[in-house]
């Protein structure tokens, strides 16, 4: 190998580290700004102009987060949602049966219902949901 040769491979390999420390930064700081842009819907829905329900919509990762109005200090829910351009579903389990909710994107329409495992159901609503006062609360760990 020339001396030339030799000299450039040097140099080229005295990049590496710099150029590598530069690509991670790039990824890391991608990721950051993802994160920090994640879309949370903050939703207030009502009946008969009473705050119900406070809804929190995660659009990137598909998630609602649900919390009574008039009791703040349960925990609050999050289930999994299939999120549309019109509709907004999540499902969950109760002792007895299953629940159902759906808000209508377009109209800001909610409905929940119950499904006992004998066959009946039971509706709740219509509520009113308009855009949110309330932030998504902080994980507690």
């Amino acid at each position: 190998m020339s001396a030339a040769v030799g000299a450039a491979r040097r140099k080229s390999l005295s990049r590496r580290p710099a150029r590598t420390l530069s690509w991670l930064l790039g990824i890391l700081l991608a990721l950051l700004a993802s994160a920090a842009g994640a879309q949370i819907l903050s939703l207030d829905c009502t009946s008969n102009g009473e705050l119900m329900l406070n809804v929190w919509v995660d659009l990137d990762k598909s998630f609602v987060t649900v919390q009574g109005a008039k009791r703040p200090n349960l925990p609050l829910r999050t289930y999994v949602a299939r999120i549309t351009q019109t509709t907004i579903k999540w499902k969950w389990s109760n002792s007895g049966g299953t629940s159902s909710a759906s808000i209508d994107r377009r109209t800001g329409t909610f409905y929940e219902t119950y499904h006992d495992t004998g066959g009946g159901s039971e509706a709740s609503g219509p509520y009113q949901c308009t855009k949110g006062s309330v932030p998504l609360p902080a994980a507690k760990f």
